[in-house]
């Protein structure tokens, strides 16, 4: 079957409250959206949002290159799901592709041959994948807001939550997460995220001072990514790489101490393909694999849902993020209901995408 008509459309859409991430403060999401058409008459969409301080490619760069490769592809085959998540969109050019557009083609692709095949996207890549996906709520803002907030995410049956720590003096990080964990059942479990703020000797206090916090993980809590072991074996705290893993490859991925989860973001990472080959050698090497969204819209996340069910079905992902948004590309966005998103509620045969938010861009 053939990709007989290849679309791009432009998007912005305002944030619920401003995103600060690094230097960056965030207060619309700008992103693309390909659209693939098969001689069917078959549709999928992918979502492009290079997010700004984390990609390496710019807005620009990423709406170029998808430009360029989504002219190559029309009248192109459609690639076989299987071949896809080995080679990548390799298999479609010989040109280097960003993080980003990659991500967006691949997901378009394989949201494409789901629907031709009358299937969900899941069931292409994991055929016993679950209907839901357990995700760990969000926990940003004051001390009060934070207690807050994880109150009402328990209270709605929340089972992992996620702290965001390191931008207060480490004393102050150290009651945060006391008093977070205080209010938590046992059995929820606490991640945090560092975001590479500490230096190896204040690591090393914040994590002797919340050592005995039964913490799941600690995302990049270190400048310095060399002094990872050094901090594990001072503190026992397990951590998580995130922004790290993309210095390496799938098959470069070793056991380090200490080294409990790894966080695949496809948008940053390199696409579907390289995420899935990044989750079965975590598998391999006893470590979770976290997907984790990029502050995409509900399309992107949908297709990370999918993508999160079919290879880690029981590892709570990181995909709580659509209520960021004000506005979304979904009539339905995305939310999670009891600490899971249900997918199917939002089956790609179901889905309704509101063409006003969008603009296309020409494809020449």
């Amino acid at each position: 079957m053939k990709i007989v008509d290849a679309r791009l459309f432009q998007y912005r859409l305002p944030l619920a409250k401003p995103l600060v991430l690094k230097l960056n403060r965030i207060a619309a999401r700008e992103g693309l959206v390909a659209q693939l058409t098969d001689s069917n008459g078959h549709i999928g969409w992918g979502e492009i949002a290079p997010l700004p301080g984390f990609s390496a490619e710019t807005f620009d760069e990423a709406r170029d290159s998808a430009i360029c490769l989504l002219h190559n592809i029309r009248s192109r085959d459609l690639p076989d799901p299987a071949k896809l998540l080995k080679q990548g969109v390799g298999l479609l050019t010989d040109e280097s592709v960003p993080s980003s557009v990659t991500c967006g083609i691949e997901s378009a692709i394989i949201c494409l041959e789901a629907h031709s095949r009358g299937v969900e996207p899941r069931y292409l890549l994991g055929p016993s994948a679950p209907d839901s996906v357990s995700v760990n709520g969000l926990l940003t803002g004051s001390k009060e807001e934070i207690i807050e907030f994880a109150q009402q995410m328990i209270s709605g049956g929340y089972e992992s939550l996620k702290l965001k720590v390191g931008s207060a003096s480490v004393a102050r990080e150290i009651d945060r997460v006391k008093s977070v964990r205080t209010i938590m059942p046992q059995h929820t479990k606490l991640r945090l995220d560092a975001n590479r703020a500490w230096d190896i000797d204040m690591a090393v206090q914040f994590g002797k001072g919340v050592s005995d916090l039964d913490i799941e993980y600690i995302e990049e809590p270190l400048t310095d990514s060399q002094q990872l072991g050094r901090f594990y074996e001072q503190t026992g705290l397990v951590y998580a790489l995130d922004e790290s893993i993309t210095a390496v490859s799938p098959e470069k991925l070793a056991p380090a101490k200490g080294l409990g989860a790894i966080i695949l973001k496809p948008t940053i990472l390199g696409g579907l393909a390289v995420t899935w080959r990044f989750a079965r050698r975590a598998k391999e090497l006893g470590m979770k694999p976290v997907v984790s969204s990029s502050f995409e819209s509900s399309i992107g996340l949908v297709a990370l849902a999918n993508l999160a069910a079919a290879i880690a079905p029981t590892i709570a992902c990181g995909l709580d993020t659509a209520s960021w948004f004000a506005d979304d590309l979904l009539s339905t966005a995305v939310r999670s209901i009891k600490g899971r998103l249900p997918l199917a509620n939002y089956s790609i045969n179901t889905m309704t995408i509101r063409k006003e938010l969008l603009a296309e861009v020409p494809v020449e």
